[in-house]
């Protein structure tokens, strides 16, 4: 039996690629387009002030106890039947990290305000704060702000006294 040729024919030229065309709506420069040649507003600095920070930090940490509250009363009914207990243990531990975090929250709004280290540089630069910067940033995202995290923390280390060694 003869094997099928499926070969195309020499007659026809492979089909070729195409040049793909992206359309784009805006050009090197395009942000001076509309300046009519005044100074900006603020300077030109037009970043947030750190009080919108300190106010969506305090709806995250609201947030995140009030859905761990959530999801512990949900689970609450089952944790009671299984030992009373543990069930009012967990709401007293939500109750301790939640006001863990407002101490957390209100000690780092000092440490801006006062200008004055407060918080050890492993606690103010790393750990929870980056932790709370990235959950205050999805949450002023949702409500369409970008909020003042880096603004904040350029601020924040500004006065920091910085170790020579590790």
């Amino acid at each position: 039996m003869a094997a099928l040729h499926t070969a195309t024919p020499p007659s026809q030229a492979p089909p070729r690629a195409q040049l793909i065309h992206i359309e784009v709506d805006r050009r090197l420069g395009h942000e001076w387009d509309e300046w009519n040649g005044r100074p900006l507003p603020g300077g030109g600095d037009f970043s947030a002030a750190p009080g919108l920070f300190f106010r969506f930090a305090a709806l995250t940490l609201a947030a995140l106890a009030a859905a761990a509250a959530f999801l512990l009363y949900l689970v609450g009914p089952r944790l009671a039947a299984l030992s009373p207990p543990l069930a009012r243990g967990m709401w007293i531990g939500l109750a301790a990290v939640a006001g863990l975090a407002t101490l957390y929250l209100t000690v780092l709004a000092a440490s801006y305000y006062g200008r004055r280290t407060l918080l050890p540089e492993r606690l103010m630069e790393r750990g929870p704060y980056l932790q709370l910067m990235n959950y205050t940033s999805l949450i002023a995202r949702a409500f369409g702000n970008k909020g003042s995290q880096g603004e904040m923390k350029r601020k924040l280390n500004w006065f920091r006294p910085r170790n020579s060694g590790r």
